[in-house]
């Protein structure tokens, strides 16, 4: 009878948290095209950008990641339980408490990716490539180093989108931007990777500490640029100097003051 009693309480358990991460999916899904031109037109007027028409919303499983943005469309994880509404509900807190805190707000990702989306209409505008993000095994170490520069800065103008929108505080130090070879990944001397660990808060906290500074002093400008000259070879490691030469070169060339 207590072996029953057991296995019923678990099967009970397993399908209300089943039950929960639906239920809180169907609220994100619900939630994202209801906010979505609130959150652009906040974005937009911070920045003095032009109206944009909202960019294709897909939700796919993504492995290992809350969203992405890619081919001028979104995409958010539509894994059971990946994503919460910001307003709490009774099933998106269930949700969280199951899967143990590993659930996201959808509307910082959201935020993020649309950081993603105006970057390359920004880009678009000047005509202007983006260049290559990722590193890929294979790459000689100069590439590999280009690719970790433009991925900081990539990632660190989408979280300056999102922190437009989502307060958080800057605690990232210069100390942590000289980090050296210990970022890289080799095998008998050939570059297989990155420490992702590492990579991770350098590229999207310590990339929105590095384009802080000048988005904030030169707003489209700011962005134009230094997505146009991202921190390559020795300048990755020391990325400080690199915002100095930045910050310089932008003063000099005259650029206009759009944001204080």
């Amino acid at each position: 009878m207590k072996k029953d009693i057991i296995f019923l309480s678990g099967i009970f358990l397993t399908l209300t948290a089943i039950y929960s991460m639906i239920k809180s999916m169907e609220e994100v899904k619900a939630w994202v095209p209801q906010n979505l031109e609130a959150i652009m037109r906040i974005q937009e007027n911070e920045l003095g950008l032009a109206k944009q028409n909202p960019p294709t919303i897909r939700f796919e499983s993504l492995d290992q990641i809350y969203g992405k943005y890619e081919n001028g469309e979104i995409y958010l994880n539509s894994s059971y339980g990946g994503f919460k509404t910001p307003e709490n509900s009774f099933f998106g807190i269930l949700a969280g408490i199951i899967s143990f805190g590993e659930i996201a707000n959808v509307k910082s990702t959201l935020a993020h990716e649309l950081g993603h989306f105006y970057n390359d209409k920004i880009l678009e505008r000047e005509e202007r490539n983006r260049g290559t993000v990722y590193l890929f095994a294979g790459q000689t170490q100069y590439n590999a180093e280009k690719s970790l520069g433009n991925a900081i800065i990539s990632e660190g103008i989408a979280e300056y989108f999102k922190r437009i929108i989502i307060t958080q505080e800057d605690e990232f130090e210069d100390a942590e931007f000289y980090f050296k070879e210990d970022i890289f990944i080799r095998k008998n001397g050939n570059l297989i990777g990155i420490n992702s660990n590492k990579f991770y808060r350098l590229r999207y906290d310590g990339g929105y500490h590095l384009v802080n500074p000048i988005i904030r002093e030169y707003g489209v400008e700011g962005i134009i640029y230094i997505s146009t000259h991202a921190p390559k070879g020795e300048e990755i490691y020391n990325l400080p100097q690199w915002l100095e030469k930045m910050r310089k070169n932008l003063k000099l060339q005259g650029q206009t003051l759009l944001y204080q």
